[in-house]
């Protein structure tokens, strides 16, 4: 007879512990996580359960040295607390490095702790932060936390830490839910990049008003100053975002507060000639009266430009020009950097970079285009070698980076870390200024030191038209990163199954595998992404590939508690009696984890509820262990055998009863009392 289905209510669950309160408090790790991502630790966690660390020492040994990153970080774990093995900080911290190049976030989160003390290196807090930053980047919650501890410190010294940065690249997307979860992290609204703009700044500049209005309510400094000079209102202003002006009006910003020139938002306003603009600052009690450092008005600047509609608007309100205006194609801007002897190569007022190069950042056009008229160093670079292309096609000033290219600007540059100017503008997220560079005769596949091409961030970062722009122009999807993983695999991981629809067109050896053998299904099902998984099961990608850790795609799913890419899966053939180094197959996991939804699933499609991994465990033993009784009634129901011995000689209801699950240990004592004795398994 079939069992009845589970019910549903139990919740997937990555971090259900193993039964181990009380064997086991390491400074590193608190307790054995019941979901290793590798399913050949199941002999580690058995070893623990029943307190035998010589043998869980035994195990997690050759793993480790074979580079099993769980492994290398639960080894390093032990040395650090002293348990199974002498207590040695240096050794524990060669362990930690090795997992977290691997990108294990606890490893890396537990590596920012050993550079922060001085436990077996050199106390470090540049190291300590890097590590850090790099497990908030791969989402430990830790982390997260300590990097938003810093939030404060780092604001004062105007350093971007790694919760500023993710909630500017969430800005550039407009993914709200996002920066909803960014900013309940702790991520500083306010604090400065390396251009002297806050988050805020960046998301005035882009306009998008419902991305602005969750940050406006986050921010404590409306009125802070770029190293420009201008605030956020000013940029809003400068860029025509008229929802965003009221936005921060309603939320009390200084109306009448002046960059480094003395321009006011309502100069600004007239010299663009915005009347809706001009029109509301006049009505929020914008002053008249206020003059820039030429001693101009908003009633002088509207004049010298010409707009007629903002001059009557400014003289309705009792604003009167200064009698030495004269009529100008220049705007204000323009003349302040016209006053500066040889302004083409003189260093602006933030002491750092030349005017052009300023401007272009700024996306100060009329200086931009008087400076390129005067004839100025259309390559001269900063202080950090970029030149006023690359900022611009950072910032996404599309129109400037027209205007610079038009003048001759090289394309050529390498910046930080390798990246080209292609890259800067892909990280910006706007597709215009990609779409200027290309058109430039621009390369699309250099690499930069991490081996990432303009291709790879624009997966990385979901921007679906940026991808297609590159793909157009011959971009090579094939490309791989020093890690191995392709284009295609980032694009799998990702959230946009449109980015990934693209590059299936494009790409070939959908089956590929990355230097831990692991392809672009299994970057997929790692994350969760249904989407994605669906088009590449569509394509033909294989269920059957087994990466360097002896996991197929199908334990990933089980083991992560996934239970709707089970499904896909299965109906994808995947086989359900695939097992991984240790034994273990899909049904088995799903008992460790307690999923319900997976266990029906995988019977249903014909698993073998009596197998047994090398420790000799069944599904059976692993759910008694863990206390889920629903689980348990289930697989009896469906055959389960409990007079199966593991290799202890333990059954069933010996596993039960040393966890301590009385409750199992009942059911087990009243199934067999029901049945017909028979000899126990051997």
């Amino acid at each position: 007879m079939a069992p009845n289905k589970l019910g549903n209510t139990r919740q997937a669950s990555r971090h259900k512990p193993y039964a181990c309160a009380g064997i086991l408090m390491f400074s590193l790790c608190t307790c054995m996580p019941a979901l290793p991502g590798d399913a050949a630790l199941e002999g580690f966690y058995a070893a623990v359960r029943v307190r035998d660390m010589d043998k869980a020492v035994a195990v997690l040994k050759p793993l480790a040295n074979n580079g099993d990153a769980e492994a290398q970080y639960q080894l390093a774990a032990l040395y650090r607390a002293g348990t199974g093995v002498p207590k040695d900080h240096t050794i524990a911290f060669h362990w930690l490095q090795k997992a977290a190049a691997q990108d294990h976030a606890q490893a890396q989160y537990n590596l920012g702790v050993m550079f922060e003390n001085g436990w077996g290196t050199e106390s470090s807090s540049q190291n300590a932060m890097r590590w850090y930053r790099t497990a908030a980047e791969n989402g430990h919650q830790m982390a997260i936390k300590k990097l938003a501890e810093t939030e404060t410190a780092a604001k004062n010294e105007d350093t971007e830490t790694a919760g500023s940065q993710a909630l500017r690249r969430a800005v550039i997307k407009g993914d709200l839910a996002a920066i909803r979860g960014l900013l309940e992290s702790g991520a500083d609204v306010d604090s400065k990049d390396e251009f002297g703009k806050t988050v805020l700044m960046d998301a005035a500049e882009r306009g998008n008003t419902d991305v602005f209005r969750l940050l406006v309510t986050a921010s404590r400094e409306l009125d802070r100053k770029s190293s420009g000079g201008e605030t956020a209102l000013q940029i809003a202003t400068r860029n025509d975002h008229i929802d965003v002006v009221k936005l921060l009006l309603d939320r009390g910003a200084d109306i009448n507060m002046a960059d480094t020139s003395d321009n006011t938002p309502l100069m600004v306003a007239a010299g663009k000639n915005y009347v809706a603009i001009a029109r509301l600052l006049i009505n929020n009690k914008a002053r008249l009266d206020m003059k820039n450092s030429d001693g101009l008005s908003a009633a002088d600047v509207a004049a010298r430009k010409q707009h007629n509609s903002i001059v009557e608007m400014l003289a309705d309100r009792g604003a009167t020009q200064s009698r030495h205006v004269v009529k100008s194609k220049a705007s204000a801007s323009t003349l302040l950097a016209l006053q500066h002897e040889n302004a083409a190569e003189s260093i602006t007022t933030t002491g750092q970079w030349p005017p052009l190069i300023e401007a272009a950042w700024r996306g100060q056009q009329d200086v931009v285009r008087e400076l390129i008229r005067q004839g100025a160093n259309i390559n001269i670079t900063d202080t950090e070698h970029y030149t006023a292309l690359s900022r611009a096609a950072r910032k996404g000033n599309h129109d400037i980076v027209s205007m610079l290219l038009k003048a001759g600007a090289k394309t050529d540059a390498r910046h930080a870390r390798g990246e080209t100017t292609l890259m800067l503008a892909v990280l910006s997220g706007d597709a215009r200024t990609v779409q200027l560079l290309l058109d430039s005769g621009i390369g699309t596949d250099a690499q930069r030191d991490d081996g990432c091409t303009a291709l790879c961030l624009a997966a990385q970062d979901d921007l679906d038209e940026i991808t297609r722009m590159l793909l157009s122009h011959n971009a090579d999807a094939g490309l791989a990163d020093r890690t191995g993983m392709t284009v295609l695999m980032h694009a799998a991981a990702s959230e946009n199954s449109r980015t990934l629809e693209h590059l299936l067109v494009k790409s070939s050896g959908i089956d590929r595998q990355d230097r831990l053998d692991r392809t672009a299904l299994w970057h997929a099902v790692n994350k969760g992404r249904e989407d994605n998984i669906r088009l590449l099961l569509d394509r033909g990608a294989s269920t059957a590939i087994i990466d360097n850790t002896g996991n197929s795609v199908l334990a990933i799913a089980a083991a992560r508690g996934y239970a709707d890419v089970v499904k896909l899966l299965l109906a994808g053939n995947a086989d359900v009696h695939t097992r991984t180094g240790d034994g273990n197959t899909a049904l088995i996991l799903a008992s460790v984890t307690g999923n319900s939804l997976i266990v029906n699933a995988l019977v249903e499609a014909g698993a073998d509820v009596n197998i047994r991994n090398k420790l000799g465990e069944t599904a059976l033993m692993m759910a008694a262990s863990q206390g889920h009784a629903d689980i348990v009634r289930y697989l009896l129901d469906a055959g389960a055998d409990p007079r199966i011995r593991n290799n202890k000689r333990e059954q069933a209801r010996d596993v039960a009863s040393l966890a301590g699950r009385s409750e199992i240990v009942s059911m087990l004592d009243q199934q067999k009392a029901g049945r017909k004795l028979l000899p126990d398994w051997l």
